[in-house]
């Protein structure tokens, strides 16, 4: 964890410092320094003037970025840090460093995955239009929710397999807050009128054997037939396979001619099913 608060002895006294869970993001990072008593510390004292925000925020970046890149980093320590509008001076600092564990994962030491920044890219669609393909952010939540209200009703019942307008707040959550250590969505955006608009997203989720993984996959209906589907498709099994799995799977409703001619292209496998709904399960090997 990593903990904010005023040096020596007070925060043994009253309890007052900020506490997250690396990694950080910039969100975090202000509510860490919007917790009242720390944003009191932070603010003006008789003749001094308030500790600038900019170099500290930068200072709990770079700390969660080591808590999340080095196992072997058991505890630091920063007792000392003098902050001004001119940058940030840190005097006393004691870490312990311990050997590095014998995990085979990369971020196996961390409660929560970092943002897998490394998965993604930009890329052009047939038309000509640029996109950008990333992991999906929980600031995504109404960007997603616009996609979703933006999709014919045949196209949302292709994906959610019902009649659906929306997604409730449960759902956008769900979505959208993700644990990047065993599941993984792509969102495929382009700029338009000053903000990110979604064209497409593609999801996996790890099954508990640890071996295969489960997806899903969405495109806007003006953006069909634009290749899109395949690129996300190329992009999560990628992503898939860095990640240890070795098959993945999904269902397809049987009418859903475009994605089951997707699948085809893919050279994923058709396997009849039971379901009542009259999808079929498609699985490839990564």
């Amino acid at each position: 964890m990593i903990a904010l608060s005023e040096g020596g002895i007070a925060p043994d006294i009253y309890d007052a410092c900020s506490i997250a869970l690396p990694p950080l993001n910039p969100r975090l990072v202000g509510e860490m320094l919007g917790v009242p008593h720390v944003a009191r510390l932070l603010g003006p004292l008789r003749q001094m003037p308030a500790v600038a925000r900019e170099p500290l925020h930068d200072i709990l970046l770079r700390v969660s970025e080591l808590a999340s890149e080095l196992p072997c980093l058991r505890a630091l320590d920063i007792s000392s840090l003098l902050a001004d509008e001119h940058g940030a001076i840190v005097t006393d600092v004691r870490m312990d460093i311990r050997p590095l564990p014998a995990i085979r994962d990369r971020y196996g030491h961390m409660a929560i995955y970092p943002y897998p920044a490394q998965f993604g890219g930009d890329w052009t669609l047939k038309n000509g239009t640029i996109c950008t393909i990333r992991p999906i952010r929980p600031e995504d939540a109404n960007a997603l929710q616009e996609f979703v209200r933006g999709l014919s009703p045949r196209t949302k019942y292709y994906r959610y397999f019902s009649a659906v307008s929306e997604l409730t707040q449960k759902l956008l959550a769900r979505y959208t807050q993700i644990d990047y250590g065993r599941e993984l969505t792509l969102v495929a955006t382009v700029r338009r009128g000053g903000h990110a608009r979604m064209l497409g997203e593609a999801n996996y989720a790890g099954l508990p054997d640890g071996k295969t993984c489960e997806f899903a996959i969405m495109i806007a209906d003006e953006t069909a037939g634009q290749g899109l589907g395949s690129r996300l498709m190329h992009c999560l099994m990628e992503a898939a396979r860095q990640q240890g799995y070795t098959e993945i799977h999904g269902q397809v409703l049987g009418d859903n001619e475009p994605m089951l001619a997707l699948m085809d292209a893919l050279d994923f496998i058709v396997r009849l099913t039971d379901d009542p709904n009259g999808a079929v399960e498609v699985a490839r090997s990564l």
